[in-house]
């Protein structure tokens, strides 16, 4: 952890975007980045003051529940700096269980499922339309299901957008989508 001056002050840094100085306007999930300390410890980053049934609540909604139940010490398992001893999808899970305890007003995914399989992912975005309803989500994905219920849609092409649209006209105006969703 350390800490970095910007947005009007000194901000707690740990490989994630600062939170605004006003109170957590928004959050940033971009890189998944857990620290030395238990599970627990590492999702109260998201709100120190949760108690364990609202942590066991986003770590269901995250998808997370199931594996840290199989754990030996659950919820008190140590993690390695940088969740060393967890696998990627694992670590995308426990970020976005943080992130649904921050509730915080803009919340930024980039790529923030990649490592999960398409079902997990389903019942993750599920849980971000019940749980985070007045929060506008950023999501930079690479998978088109990761984005098929968002109200606006940019498709890049390198550093130029190819395209803006919700996703019931996308289909047939932008052609860099077409090419990955046309049945072979």
């Amino acid at each position: 952890m350390w800490m970095r001056k910007g947005f009007g002050g000194w901000h707690r840094r740990s490989g994630l975007f600062p939170e605004s100085s006003a109170g957590g306007r928004w959050y940033g999930a971009a890189e998944k980045c857990l620290f030395s300390g238990t599970i627990e410890e590492n999702l109260q980053w998201g709100d120190e003051n949760a108690d364990k049934d609202q942590i066991r609540a986003a770590a269901e909604s995250a998808q997370a529940e199931g594996f840290i139940q199989k754990l030996a010490d659950g919820y008190d398992t140590e993690l390695g700096q940088g969740g060393v001893n967890v696998s990627g999808g694992q670590k995308q899970r426990l970020c976005i269980a943080r992130a649904l305890l921050k509730r915080p007003k803009i919340l930024i995914l980039d790529d923030s499922t990649s490592a999960v399989d398409t079902a997990t992912e389903a019942r993750i975005r599920e849980a971000f339309s019940t749980t985070l309803k007045e929060t506008t989500k950023l999501i930079i994905a690479q998978r088109i299901g990761s984005v098929m219920e968002a109200d606006q849609i940019i498709v890049m092409d390198g550093e130029k957008s190819s395209g803006l649209a919700n996703m019931k006209p996308f289909w047939k105006p932008v052609k860099p989508i077409r090419k990955f969703t046309t049945p072979r």
